[in-house]
């Protein structure tokens, strides 16, 4: 604590560029991820029980919400050894109240315009990700 203190009080040295938290601040941003994808930051985050919202930037201060994927369930992404991207995550496993969940990992992928795509999957066989060089 006292050390955040000390780094907190610290001025930025000339030149540098600077930054102000929050760089984001509305309801339904909790538990961000980041991904970097052909020099844009992609953020996404929880939060607000519908689904995670998407935010891009190119230096991670200023961002720019781009929409929504995904329904709501706390998780991350995670790379391959192909370089592939997986997202996981917990999905709800009926409509009773309380923590009745269970883990998943889906496919993430780019399309040509830079937009992340993810597919929720549920008892549907899916090719595993890549754990070694050239090896599924």
């Amino acid at each position: 604590m006292l050390f955040y203190a000390f780094l907190s009080d610290m001025p930025a040295l000339a030149g540098e560029a600077t930054y102000t938290n929050p760089v984001i601040d509305e309801l339904g941003s909790a538990d961000p991820d980041v991904i970097l994808h052909n020099g844009t930051y992609y953020l996404y985050c929880t939060g607000d029980n519908v689904s995670y919202r998407v935010y891009t930037s190119p230096d991670l201060v200023n961002w720019t919400k781009k929409g929504r994927v995904f329904k709501p369930g706390h998780g991350c992404v995670v790379t391959d050894a192909k370089g592939a991207l997986w997202h996981v995550y917990h999905q709800q496993r009926d409509e009773s109240r309380g923590w009745h969940r269970f883990l998943c990992l889906d496919p993430l992928w780019f399309d040509a315009a830079g937009v992340l795509h993810g597919k929720a999957t549920r008892g549907t066989p899916q090719q595993a990700p890549a754990i070694g060089k050239g090896v599924p």
